[in-house]
C-alpha cells in the first residue's frame, strides 16, 4: 500500500509540473515520458525518455533504469476547466479510458 501511495504521489506530481511549469494540454501531460524514483540515485524511466536526458541524468549521479511503459508507470486521465472557457480533456495512451465532463 505504501508503495502504491509513493508512486502515485510521483507521477500526480509529474503530470501538474507538466501543465503549471512546461504548459502542456493534459493529453500532452499525460502522455510525456515519465520516472519512477526507486531508492537513493536508483531512478526507473519509461524506455521511450530521449537519450539525451538519459545521458544529463546518468553524469549527475543517476543510476537509470529503462523499462516498457506498460511496467508500472501508471495512467490517468483528466478534465480541466478552461479559463477561456469550455473544458480540456486527455486520456493517458498507457491504458484504455475516457475522459468526458460537461
Amino acid at each position: 500500500m505504501q508503495l502504491q501511495l509513493q508512486l502515485q504521489l510521483q507521477l500526480q506530481l509529474q503530470f501538474l509540473l507538466n501543465l503549471a511549469v512546461r504548459g502542456m494540454d493534459p493529453q500532452k501531460a499525460l502522455d510525456t515520458p515519465r520516472w519512477r524514483w526507486l531508492r537513493g540515485l536508483e531512478v526507473a524511466v519509461e524506455q521511450r525518455w530521449t537519450q539525451h536526458a538519459m545521458a544529463v541524468l546518468s553524469a549527475r549521479g543517476h543510476r537509470l533504469i529503462a523499462q516498457p511503459e506498460l511496467s508500472g508507470f501508471g495512467c490517468g486521465q483528466a478534465v480541466l476547466c478552461n479559463p477561456a472557457g469550455g473544458y480540456v480533456a486527455g486520456s493517458d495512451s498507457r491504458a484504455d479510458g475516457l475522459a468526458q465532463g460537461y
